[in-house]
Formats: C-alpha cells, structure tokens, sequence
C-alpha cells in the first residue's frame, strides 16, 4: 500500500512526542471549533446537524437577565479568542519542539479545553442548557489553569530555569499569555449568566423561560454582578501588591475590562435601562477597570523590575 502522506513527513510525525501530537490535535479542534461556532453564528446548523435550530442569541433571549451583552459582543467572541488561542498554541508548539517548556498537565488542560470548545457549540445548538453551562466551566477552569502555567513558565524564563528563545519573547507574551485574559473574561461572563439563570428560571420548552422564583431577576443579577466586580478587585490586588512579578507580563485584561463594563452599559442607555443598578454596577466595573490600568505601572513600577536571585 502506498503510504498516504511523503516519507519526510512521516519521519517528523513519527518523532513527535505525545505532548506535542496533543498541540497539534487541539489547534485542529480549535480550528474545527471556530467553524462550527461561525455556521451556528451566521445562520443555524439545520442543513448540517439536523434538529440544531438555534442561533447566537436565541438562548440570551429566552432567559432574559440583567447580563445580556450587546449582540455585538458574540461574534467578537468566536471570532477573535478562538483562533487568538490557537495561534497562541502554534507558537507553544514551536517552542516545546526543541525545550521542555511546558509540562505535560499543560497538554491536557489543552486537549480538554479544545474538546469542551467544540462540545460547547453542539449543546448550544441543541439547547442543552445544563450540558452548555457545565462546558462553559470546564474551559473556563482550564483557561484559567493554564494561563497559570503560561504565567510560571514566563517568570521561570526570566529567571533563566527554562530558557524561551530571545526571539520568541515578544511573540509568546503576545500570542500565548495575552490571549487567555480576553477568553477568560468572557467564559467568567457566561458563568455567572448561568448561574443568573439557574437562579431565576425553570428550563422549559419554548421561547420564553417561566421563572423559578427563589430570587427575582434583578435580584439574581445584583447577586451575581456584585461578583464580577469583586473579582476585578481581587484581580487589581494581585497586579498591584500580590504578584506584580507575574502580571506584568499581561496586557489585555484592563482593556478588556473597561471594554465590557463600557459597551454593557452604553447599551442599556441605548436600550431605556440606564438608571438600573445593575447596569450601573458595569458602569462602575468599566471605571475601576481604567483607574487599575492607568495607575498600574506608576504604582509598583519598581515592583515590576524586581531581581531574582
């Protein structure tokens, strides 16, 4: 039988370790990933998964909560993270191809996040909602596990322990730890839409959810967007004092930030709901977002610059 793919590609394949076959795979899912979320965006996946009649938005319009994004946010999602990561991937399979520098824990939250990407987009389709919302935290807690990881090996550059080529630096800060925030920031978003929704409604079929009743719908989103906003605390605190030594080395998540708290709220305004509290909270959020990053490097510039031993 004639071999499917040239000889010389064979070679390389056979010399791929098994964590560098699973970088490989996942860009791959990614890609596959970003497909499926464009088809379901642009239309809806009838003429290619029969019984998947749902569309970006539909499901956000069932269960209205005070969490509901402007629509304009959706595509930006699927469209910018997902091959933002994927890219990321390639150049941390450039760089493990000749050094260890990741471990093999690093591969596995990839492999699983790739997968509950694409498992997202099918229960989504077919209005899974509590299979979409255990997706959801699942590439959440793996995005945050190994934007992490990304972080320490960084640290551990600077350090000199595990070398990252010079040339690479500035390609994998860009491509590697910048592209978890924008994606983390968003998936942290949908939890707490769903657990909005868990709060407030009964599933049921239909275009309109009935609701539960143990909290009322602004009541559900005070709760939950009060949260939000803690956590950009917490995450001002451990830029600020905490590890400055680590967080230095990212950039986007204020921008982020004080994108989503803005947008959110200019689009109640636009929408009559301006003076709700709620809304008022991402207001507040988008501000604290910009004075965190306005005074972040004039405040622990020095930190920033610590020697390591």
């Amino acid at each position: 039988m004639r071999p499917c793919m040239p000889k010389r590609w064979q070679a390389n394949v056979r010399k791929m370790t098994a964590e560098q076959t699973t970088i490989v795979v996942s860009v791959l899912m990614m890609f596959f990933g970003l497909a499926c979320a464009l088809v379901n965006f642009t239309g809806n996946m009838v003429k290619i998964i029969p019984g998947t009649l749902m569309k970006i938005g539909t499901m956000r319009n069932k269960f209205p909560v005070d969490f509901n994004p402007p629509g304009f946010m959706f595509p930006l999602s699927f469209v910018t993270h997902i091959p933002t990561i994927a890219l990321g991937l390639i150049v941390t399979y450039r760089i493990a191809g000749s050094m260890k520098v990741f471990d093999k824990a690093f591969y596995f939250h990839t492999l699983s996040f790739a997968l509950m990407s694409i498992l997202y987009v099918f229960f989504y389709g077919f209005e899974l909602l509590s299979f979409t919302a255990y997706s959801i935290v699942i590439i959440t807690f793996n995005s945050i596990v190994m934007f992490i990881m990304a972080l320490q090996r960084r640290v551990s550059t600077e350090k000199g322990t595990t070398p990252i080529p010079k040339s690479w630096e500035w390609w994998y800060d860009l491509l590697v730890i910048n592209s978890y925030p924008p994606f983390i920031g968003w998936y942290v978003h949908s939890v707490c839409w769903f657990g909005a929704v868990a709060l407030s409604y009964v599933d049921q079929p239909g275009p309109v959810a009935q609701e539960r009743g143990w909290l009322s719908i602004p009541e559900a989103g005070t709760v939950l967007i009060c949260g939000m906003l803690a956590l950009v605390c917490v995450w001002i605190v451990l830029d600020w004092f905490v590890y400055p030594q680590y967080t230095k080395y990212v950039w986007t998540m204020y921008p982020e930030l004080v994108l989503v708290g803005f947008a959110v709220y200019i689009h109640s305004v636009r929408q009559g709901h301006g003076g709700n509290f709620n809304y008022l909270m991402y207001l507040v959020m988008g501000v604290i977002s910009l004075v965190g990053w306005a005074f972040r490097g004039r405040y622990h510039g020095k930190k920033h610059s610590v020697k390591y031993d």
